[in-house]
């Protein structure tokens, strides 16, 4: 699953508190003719219950008794909130959250995905057949050169390159300039020989 999804971890919800969070309340377009006074009670009442049990009833489309009164699912709002720091998506009684902080080390492995990619179309822009071996040269700045050199070995992988060059003369290769987050970037590729 962790490859499927492209996560590093995954965690039962129920482990970090939880992924949603409920609010209830009554549809008062529906209930306030219906049940005109009786509607500050049933306010109070749905404050009580279990949200997310009522939730799960609303989700359903069942009935929820609430201060004497049987609501039917349609007359009770249910928002669903996630933590700040998650972005959660629910369908059929399940939710699924992905954190979205950005860690440096996660930043990193993008700026090497980025670089991969750009490498990969210099490859097919330069007709190397799917199995040639290549020799890569990089112009880049200090915070992109760290990134791919604490992950040359999958750079290397992913390219085919036996070497990866840094900020040396590109070997018969014309340098392309790309802007990797803001900065400036150079990528020239031969075949390895």
């Amino acid at each position: 699953m962790l490859d499927e999804l492209n996560v590093k971890s995954v965690k039962d919800a129920g482990d970090i508190g939880g992924l949603v969070a409920f609010a209830i309340k009554p549809n008062l377009r529906l209930l306030g003719p219906k049940y005109g006074k009786g509607l500050g009670a049933i306010r109070s009442a749905l404050q009580e219950l279990d949200a997310a049990v009522v939730a799960a009833s609303v989700n359903a489309g069942e009935s929820v008794e609430v201060a004497g009164f049987t609501l039917d699912a349609e007359e009770i709002l249910v928002e669903q909130t996630a933590p700040d720091e998650y972005a959660v998506a629910s369908e059929g009684g399940y939710s699924v959250g992905v954190s979205v902080e950005v860690t440096p080390e996660l930043k990193a492995e993008g700026t090497v995905r980025e670089v991969i990619h750009l490498i990969q179309n210099l490859r097919r822009d330069s007709g190397f057949e799917i199995s040639d071996r290549i020799d890569t040269y990089l112009t880049v700045p200090g915070d992109v050169q760290e990134a791919l050199l604490s992950n040359e070995d999958y750079l290397k992988e992913e390219t085919l390159s036996l070497n990866v060059f840094y900020d040396v003369a590109f070997r018969d290769a014309s340098p392309v300039e790309h802007v990797i987050d803001g900065e400036r970037i150079s990528i020239g590729v031969v075949k390895a020989g």
